[in-house]
């Protein structure tokens, strides 16, 4: 977390995506992780299917095709 926390601060954008199986989810202690390294619930990602992952990083794609580089 620690690690997001400081890329973030440097500007870096952070997706996290959650993939698990049915029969063994990421537990509340993953998703809070990876939603506090992402910073924003729009870049984060939670699925167990293969069409949900898809998806997921479909929307990624859009989202950063979104995005403008500065200096």
């Amino acid at each position: 977390l620690e690690a997001c926390t400081n890329a973030r601060a440097q500007g870096v954008v952070i997706y996290t995506v959650g993939f698990s199986g049915t029969y063994d989810p990421i537990d509340q202690q993953g998703r809070d992780l990876l939603s506090a390294c992402a910073g924003r619930s729009d870049r984060t990602f939670f699925t167990n299917t293969a069409d949900g992952l898809q998806s997921a990083f479909v929307e990624i794609g859009n989202q950063i095709g979104k995005l403008r580089l500065t200096k």
